[in-house]
């Protein structure tokens, strides 16, 4: 014997018309008492972009509005501006100079490069050993934007984004 059976119909339909307005009703209630404020403060970002090549480096946010704790690396005036070419990210955010720190630079080898004609098909394997303090590593192809698969430390990845704890190597 079902559970609502010996409920009538019309009773059923409206117990399920009253459990969705209240579900409605709590959904609307939520989103409008989520807001940011002195109780529930946004998260702030500011992000360390060094560039080894040109050897520069820039703080970039993410937020919309510098507030005091950004403003301590970003002027609350600061234009937004494209952010550098090694980010590969087209999107403007409020920027500024900041220190160049030399870090442990990652070091790169290749292992193998080998072309496979028939399939029109290269195959690079490179070894990349970061440094005890790198958190991440980004690698891309500059000439194309196909990339088919790589792997690191034996996994395969579609992204070459590695981020892992501080002292692992990609």
């Amino acid at each position: 014997m079902p559970l609502l059976g010996p409920i009538d119909a019309r009773l059923r339909r409206r117990g399920v018309l009253v459990a969705l307005a209240g579900s409605l009703a709590f959904s609307g209630l939520g989103c409008w008492t989520a807001r940011y404020g002195a109780s529930e403060p946004r998260a702030d970002s500011v992000v360390y972009a060094l560039d080894a090549d040109m050897r520069s480096a820039r703080f970039m946010t993410y937020d919309e509005t510098i507030d005091a704790w950004t403003s301590q690396f970003i002027a609350s005036d600061a234009a937004a501006e494209t952010a550098p070419h090694f980010t590969r990210s087209t999107r403007r955010r409020s920027a500024a100079d900041a220190p160049f720190v030399a870090v442990e630079w990652p070091q790169i080898r290749m292992l193998l490069d080998e072309t496979d004609a028939e399939r029109s098909l290269r195959r690079l394997t490179i070894d990349v050993r970061a440094g005890d303090t790198t958190r991440c590593i980004h690698l891309w192809d500059e000439g194309s934007d196909i990339v088919d698969t790589d792997t690191i430390d034996g996994e395969t990845w579609r992204d070459l984004v590695h981020c892992g704890p501080y002292g692992r190597h990609a």
